[in-house]
């Protein structure tokens, strides 16, 4: 199994306007710091290796199989659509049609994609180690749709990171604020 983001968010949750609202900070000179800190909210949060084990802003990812499964639970969250291809004996790319596929999805359970009970599963070419390929577009939507809760746990860290740049201190600091931790804790992925 190989999993790839083949298309990345067309913007983050918070803006810089907004996390420096938050902070209130009302001078320009400090636009790209803010983004910096954005965008390593993000990148502590977003996708399935971060914390949140999900995607936020709607995004593209490529899950590559060795050979057809006959359910697979989908390893990015939440799923927008599924789109299901593979290379033919001949190494030519067919598209599975999206009537023999189905999602399911229960309350709190990761998605899992299914295959018809008329699905028969064509002959996969074999000089490519990943034949079957699972495209998924993924996350709650535009920086809109994004829970109120992960964009204020977003601007927290911002402000968190704003308050304590450059400190030396003897007592731990925590990398995400607590308050923010709670926030994020109910979007937390749980396998």
């Amino acid at each position: 199994m190989r999993l790839t983001r083949t298309v990345g968010p067309a913007a983050a949750p918070v803006t810089v306007e907004e996390a420096k609202a938050h902070c209130r900070v009302d001078f320009d000179h400090e636009d790209d710091l803010f983004a910096a800190w954005i965008d390593t909210a993000v990148d502590l949060l977003d996708g399935p290796t971060g914390m949140l084990g999900r995607a936020i802003v709607r995004q593209e990812w490529l899950l590559e199989l060795t050979a057809w499964p006959g359910a697979i639970v989908l390893p990015v969250e939440p799923v927008l659509s599924v789109a299901v291809a593979y290379l033919d004996q001949d190494g030519a790319e067919q598209d599975v049609d999206v009537g023999m596929t189905w999602l399911q999805r229960a309350p709190g359970m990761a998605a899992e994609l299914h295959f018809a009970s008329g699905f028969t599963q064509p002959a996969l070419s074999a000089s490519d180690p990943y034949p079957v390929r699972i495209t998924m577009v993924c996350g709650f939507g535009d920086a809109a749709d994004v829970p109120p809760a992960i964009k204020m746990a977003m601007k927290m860290m911002v402000e968190h990171w704003h308050e304590h740049r450059g400190v030396v201190v003897t007592v731990a600091v925590s990398e995400i604020p607590m308050s923010a931790q709670a926030l994020l804790g109910r979007w937390r992925r749980v396998l």
